[in-house]
């Protein structure tokens, strides 16, 4: 299981090398051409993760109405586990959530970084990040991985929808 995991992400972080070399060259180009430039910005921070659902997700209202759910995906590295928060955005993605993703879900995530200032108990003050889902995919209860079934949902939207609360928050 491990190696299909592993054989996954090099296969993604290729196609995601491949595709900013692609927009570097681009810019390099059309360097005065702003969409351009935006463009590149906003695929600087992509991310792509798999990893399992570690609690069950939580579901809320932002300030401005906006409806979400977080879960928090635990990923293995070189360096041990790391504990992600995934923030999901739209109507369509939090129903998805309440529908497919539960504590022990198996998450392939791609998305954008966000990081925040955050102010902890004590005073230190720190930053604190999320990864603003754009595509979730859920395993199906695999047992071989050549046999394994994910369920894909687009969650484009959600990134502007995140910006556009994350922006009025701050």
């Amino acid at each position: 299981m491990l190696s299909v995991s592993f054989q996954l992400s090099n296969r993604l972080l290729s196609v995601q090398a491949v595709s900013l070399q692609q927009q570097q060259v681009a810019s390099a180009q059309s360097f005065d051409d702003q969409s351009t430039s935006s463009n590149i910005r906003r695929n600087i921070n992509r991310v792509y993760l798999s990893g399992t659902v570690t609690t069950k997700p939580f579901f809320g209202t932002s300030r401005n109405g906006v409806r979400f759910s977080a879960v928090r995906i635990v990923t293995n590295s070189f360096g041990g586990q790391y504990d992600f928060r995934v923030r999901l955005t739209t109507r369509t993605s939090v129903a998805y959530c309440r529908e497919h993703v539960h504590e022990g879900s198996r998450l392939f995530v791609f998305g954008r970084l966000a990081t925040f200032p955050r102010i902890a108990a004590d005073g230190t003050q720190g930053t604190s990040g999320s990864i603003i889902a754009s595509r979730i995919s859920v395993e199906q209860g695999s047992v071989v991985p050549e046999e394994e079934h994910f369920e894909d949902i687009d969650l484009s939207a959600a990134d502007d929808d995140f910006e556009q609360t994350a922006g009025a928050q701050k």
